[in-house]
């Protein structure tokens, strides 16, 4: 009976939790201070020293900002699929584009930290700025990447069946 119950239960809050998984995600406070972060870049475009830097920063944003685009997109068409009819497939599918999504940010604070010493101030101030966002969105990535395993883990665990051992009757 408490296998029952907790099957029930372990159920009820897969099931319950799967379509309300991308609103607990921070992923997309990130994304949304990237987005931030290239409009600014964008104003220093005509007047900044800093041309290439300028413009590097600005390219690292909008490439991120779209890759996190895709991921919600895929989220939502993930949230469609039945629990039940739930595969391995998009599970990994998921993951690799999370993945790919780190090694952009990787690169993009890596080329970021190879330019020169920027001239202006201000241009630098943005640079850390943006920097930041791609550390945290890095350390948010692998938060994301731990919880959409959890998800599959607890959804394998649904569908083992259990097998009943059957007593002999005396």
């Amino acid at each position: 009976m408490k296998q029952i119950l907790a099957g029930v239960i372990a159920l009820v809050v897969c099931c319950g939790a799967l379509p309300a998984y991308p609103l607990g995600t921070t992923l997309l406070d990130i994304r949304n201070g990237i987005f931030e972060e290239a409009k600014q870049v964008q104003s220093l475009l005509n007047q900044s020293k800093d041309a290439g830097l300028v413009v590097s920063m600005w390219d690292t944003c909008i490439i991120s900002v779209t890759q996190l685009n895709g991921y919600f997109y895929m989220l939502g068409i993930f949230e469609k699929i039945k629990t039940e009819d739930l595969s391995e497939e998009p599970i990994n599918y998921l993951l690799s584009w999370l993945l790919e999504i780190r090694k952009t940010n990787d690169m993009n604070i890596k080329s970021l930290e190879q330019y020169a010493m920027p001239v202006e101030a201000k241009t630098k101030a943005q640079r850390e700025r943006i920097r930041g966002y791609f550390v945290e969105l890095n350390k948010r990535i692998d938060r994301e990447i731990t919880k959409i395993k959890l998800l599959w883990q607890s959804v394998q665990v649904k569908r083992t069946p259990k097998i009943i051992e059957a007593t002999p009757k005396r």
